[in-house]
């Protein structure tokens, strides 16, 4: 998503897109805060999460996976997310914005990096982290490490950051 200024016809559906999707990333990053504060990326869990498990598997039900089987290598190929398999627009900016917040939830949902997403506790930066570890006392993660100082003075580190 590219940032858009204020008086720019996309500003409210950039926002309205960045607000859907943070609903159900910090949705997701929350199952794997356990009751002490520590913290288990790898135990994240999507079937904790009611909003965002019911936009996916609404999503899914509605644009499901497509498989093909490339000719020349023999592979399977499973198509996910894809912005093709979307409708035209509705008409509807509230819906259009919705789905395609999801649309864009369902993919990272489907990757590799999926448990290397964190957000700043600091900053509110989502960000991917180089190297999760499997477990974090509490307070830990959510917390990069080099770009932009917080009150504690710790900073981001190069990795990719998205507000």
């Amino acid at each position: 998503m590219t940032p858009s200024k204020p008086d720019s016809p996309n500003f409210a559906a950039n926002v309205g897109l960045a607000i859907r999707l943070r609903i159900y990333v910090d949705e997701w990053l929350a199952t794997g805060v356990k009751e002490d504060g520590s913290e288990r990326p790898f135990q994240r869990n999507l079937g904790c999460t009611p909003q965002a498990l019911l936009a996916v598997t609404t999503y899914m039900e509605r644009y499901p996976a497509t498989v093909d089987l490339t000719l020349d290598s023999y592979e399977l190929s499973v198509y996910l997310a894809e912005v093709d398999a979307l409708p035209s627009p509705s008409g509807n900016p509230y819906y259009d914005i919705a789905l395609d917040a999801t649309r864009l939830f369902v993919g990272a949902m489907a990757s590799d990096w999926r448990w290397h997403l964190c957000k700043c506790r600091h900053c509110g930066r989502y960000f991917l982290h180089p190297k999760p570890r499997q477990s974090l006392p509490k307070g830990n993660l959510l917390l990069p490490a080099a770009s932009e100082p917080h009150d504690r003075s710790e900073t981001h580190e190069g990795q990719t950051v998205a507000r």
